[in-house]
């Protein structure tokens, strides 16, 4: 929940730099809260699932903010006017390296996660590409 709490933040924040504005509590409670949800909802289902999973997942969480509030800040700074720029930036590049710290962390393969497992743990990946009609 709170890596979900992290990416709301870093949604309304977004938001805010577009020029979108909270003027209530009714304005934060709208669909950007929803990450909120979604992360406890994950959580949840990947510690009942697959604990080592839940571990990498919430590792990655925590290096995807670290690298993407450092980048976040670096990059805002540049775009946005000081001082506000400067920490915008690095709450949504915190945002969005919880997101993909928390996939890198989920989709690691078994054997980086501590022990080998039988083949009904794994994850499936596929990417398709329609060519044509």
């Amino acid at each position: 929940m709170g890596a979900g709490g992290y990416v709301a933040l870093g949604v309304i924040t977004l938001e805010a730099r577009r020029g979108t504005y909270l003027f209530g509590l009714d304005d934060a409670l709208g669909w950007e809260s929803a990450a909120v949800l979604a992360g406890g909802g994950a959580g949840v289902i990947l510690g009942a699932w697959d604990q080592n999973r839940l571990r990498s997942t919430v590792f990655g969480s925590i290096a995807g903010a670290v690298v993407g509030t450092g980048v976040g800040a670096l990059v805002g700074r540049r775009i946005w006017p000081p001082p506000e720029g400067k920490w915008a930036g690095g709450v949504i590049g915190g945002a969005a390296g919880v997101l993909v710290g928390a996939g890198v962390g989920m989709l690691m393969p078994q054997k980086w996660l501590g022990g080998e497992r039988d083949a009904d743990n794994s994850v499936p990946v596929a990417i398709r590409i329609p060519v044509g009609e």
